[in-house]
């Protein structure tokens, strides 16, 4: 539960500190560029192997064996998790932010390089994720690792993490103003001038390192679109709410999946053979829901998708994206979201224009709505959702109906829960991510309150730390307990923060007591916890 809030100075006073920090920036943000070009022929090669010439050649006359293909990736990728890096199982944010909220933005080198080879052989074996996570976290793990090397502060290597994760997610979408708000709104959770001066740098240095290699252009450039008549805006808002109930279910849809493969009393590579099998049964019936799927979300968006196809699109790519999340899967569930809401997006104009043509002259615009809306709500993060549309679609017209949808969902959502697709997970093991001006728990509680109230809440500084955990867990909202010695006097207090910071030092007995902060000889009984 720590606020993550790192600044960079902008003045006189620390212009050399500065100028180090900015050309850190963009030592982070050519490697960012880098690590995406690497990622992306990763991902080819992967998937030559596993179903082009070079390997599983059966395949091509057996349809079948295709179905098989997942499987046998989600079981590597299980293998590399469990005994390798197990960071690098899932969407890669979420470990993101806990590196921010508990390490000080340190992040294990090997991410970088697990972070890479994991996620290129779960979408090149056809798993339904995308690039995106995983390139924000070797963009990461890299900003991370230069940080720790040169022995920077938690605040500087975290904004350095932030500068490697805008990098590659600028340069894996060819969108540098997206990427740079990515690192600021999702991962630092603040617009401070210093911050955004540096991680923006990062991002279009990865943006321009990528297409002087790899080539420029919207991947996901739009026929022209007429503009779009005022009146239709109000249906634009309406995608937007239904957009924001269906992102509540795609972030629980993930975190159910999750827990459902880990209730699941059976080896963890089993998980990965079953998961795999039903995502590829999925796919021999609807093969465009394997992998990425931009070719397909360009079809939606030129309108060549029929109404039927739409809407099986959306129901498929839903569930095949949390199987292979909850299966153990390494992977992006941004472009997922995307492909999900621009199908829904479509289906939603598709139905409008048949009921009248002047509803929706183009249906094919409610689609990009659908896929602003869609991650807007579910990552709790529009300035990402309406720029990143933009600058893919390459159609600055789009502006009204983009930014109309996904502020309603956004706020739509927000009255649903507090937590987005990244920080769910992070929630429900007591790691609160704050933004803004949120505040932790504690700092709105006094001394003197605590003292007063801690008959209710006063645990025994033997207590093993496990207890103390699950205790502090089924607080999570007003996550603090008042630590008393043998004669039941209080003598400090416990929070959950303290013991998540030292996990990793602490055996399960450990007494609590060692762990607790403890009450100065002196303090003013208005100071907070």
């Amino acid at each position: 539960m720590v606020k993550a809030l790192p600044d960079l100075p902008m003045n006189r006073q620390h212009q050399w500190e500065t100028l180090v920090i900015l050309g850190l920036a963009m030592i982070t943000g050519v490697v960012g560029g880098l690590g995406a070009i690497l990622f992306r022929l990763m991902i080819g090669w992967a998937h030559a192997v596993l179903v082009g010439d070079v390997g599983l050649t059966l395949a091509k006359s057996n349809t079948v064996l295709i179905a098989v293909v997942p499987a046998i990736g989600l079981v590597l990728v299980n293998l590399i998790s469990h005994y390798l890096a197990r960071e690098v199982k899932g969407h890669g944010v979420p470990q993101i932010l806990e590196a921010l909220a508990l390490r000080g933005g340190k992040i294990r080198p090997r991410v970088g390089i697990f972070g890479i080879i994991a996620p290129a052989i779960t979408i090149g074996a056809g798993g339904s994720v995308g690039r995106e996570g995983p390139i924000a976290l070797i963009g990461a793990s890299f900003g991370s690792s230069m940080g720790q090397a040169l022995k920077l502060s938690d605040k500087y290597t975290s904004l350095l993490l932030a500068c490697g994760s805008a990098a590659g997610i600028g340069a894996t979408f060819n969108a540098p103003i997206a990427g740079g708000f990515f690192g600021l709104e999702i991962v630092l959770g603040t617009y401070a001038m210093g911050a955004m001066v540096p991680v923006f740098l990062a991002s279009v240095t990865g943006v321009t390192v990528f297409d002087s290699i790899m080539g420029g252009g919207a991947i996901l450039a739009t026929p022209p679109y007429h503009v779009i008549n005022h009146f239709a805006l109000l249906f634009m808002m309406g995608l937007g709410i239904l957009t924001a109930l269906i992102g509540f279910l795609y972030t629980r849809g993930l975190t159910a999946s999750e827990d459902f493969f880990d209730r699941m009393k059976i080896p963890f590579w089993v998980k990965g053979v079953l998961g795999g099998l039903f995502v590829g049964a999925a796919g021999l019936l609807m093969p465009q829901i394997l992998g990425v799927g931009y070719p397909t979300m360009h079809l939606a968006l030129d309108g060549r998708i029929v109404l039927g196809s739409l809407a099986l699109l959306f129901v498929g790519k839903y569930f095949a994206t949390i199987v292979t999340i909850g299966a153990g899967g390494s992977g992006g569930v941004f472009a997922p979201s995307l492909f999900i809401g621009g199908m829904f997006g479509g289906l939603f104009g598709a139905v409008l224009h048949g009921i009248s043509a002047n509803l929706a002259p183009h249906p094919a615009i409610y689609a990009v709505a659908g896929m602003a809306a869609l991650f807007s709500a579910s990552a709790q993060a529009p300035f990402v959702a309406i720029t990143i549309l933009l600058e893919i679609t390459g159609d600055y017209h789009l502006t009204a109906p983009v930014m109309a949808a996904a502020s309603v969902s956004y706020l739509v959502y927000s009255f649903l829960t507090r937590d987005s697709m990244y920080t769910v997970k992070l929630t429900r093991r007591g790691i609160r991510i704050l933004r803004g001006n949120d505040v932790r728990p504690t700092e709105s509680v006094s001394v003197m309150a605590a003292v007063e109230s801690y008959q209710e809440r006063q645990i025994s500084e033997t207590m093993p730390v496990h207890e103390a955990y699950a205790l502090l867990l089924a607080r999570v909202e007003e996550p603090w307990l008042v630590v008393v010695n043998q004669r039941q006097q209080p003598v400090g207090w416990i929070t959950l923060e303290m013991l998540l910071r030292q996990d990793s030092q602490l055996g399960q007995d450990t007494p609590v007591g060692r762990v607790a902060s403890r009450w100065p000889a002196v303090i003013h009984s208005q100071s907070s916890l």
